[in-house]
């Protein structure tokens, strides 16, 4: 279990082992409002006739179950109130055949083989932002604007959006935008 009145944080390079419980036996039963509890990690649970272990997707055997009872919890979710380094929202690609094949003008230039940083942080959701009669969208790929480019785009009150958690070619952006304005 974390330490959660530890107020020291672990860099991105240490490494991070996740919880794992096993649970093994003839017959497994969570009663009514137990949990179990791995922060962050994984949990298995598993029934079977000893001292052979059978076979996943076998007829079952006898009595061998696992029973979780109404409100018995299995939690996996992360730990909260975490504070991360801003360092986590960067994220570094090396521009390869696969990272610029839906851009023919870069495929073949200069940055080929480059190493870029891509901010990963998100913007408004495109569904919840309201527009004018004539939005203007400015769509970058994996090649990031030049750092004095969003100081002159917020002078002119550009808003930053996000389509989703996923990294999307500008290409693939234009559709949901598309979409999205149609929703409308």
């Amino acid at each position: 279990m974390p330490q959660t009145g530890d107020r020291t944080t672990t860099q991105d390079a240490q490494g991070f082992t996740p919880s794992r419980i096993d649970v093994v036996g003839r017959r497994v039963i969570m009663e009514a409002d137990s949990l179990l509890r791995a922060p962050a990690g994984e949990v298995t649970i598993s029934a079977q006739t000893a001292p052979l272990f059978q076979v996943p997707g076998s007829p079952a055997v006898g009595d061998v179950r696992v029973y979780v009872a109404p409100g018995a919890r299995i939690d996996v979710s992360g730990t909260q109130g975490v504070t991360l380094s801003v360092e986590r929202n960067f994220i570094d690609v090396e521009l390869r055949g696969n990272e610029l094949r839906d851009s023919p003008l870069l495929r073949d230039s200069f940055v080929r083989g480059q190493k870029v940083t891509v901010d990963i942080r998100k913007g408004t959701p495109i569904g919840e932002q309201a527009f004018g009669d004539n939005p203007c969208f400015l769509l970058t790929d994996h090649i990031p604007m030049p750092k004095k480019t969003f100081g002159s785009l917020d002078r002119l009150g550009a808003t930053k959006l996000s389509l989703g958690s996923r990294m999307l070619f500008a290409s693939q952006c234009v559709v949901l935008i598309h979409h999205a304005l149609d929703q409308r």
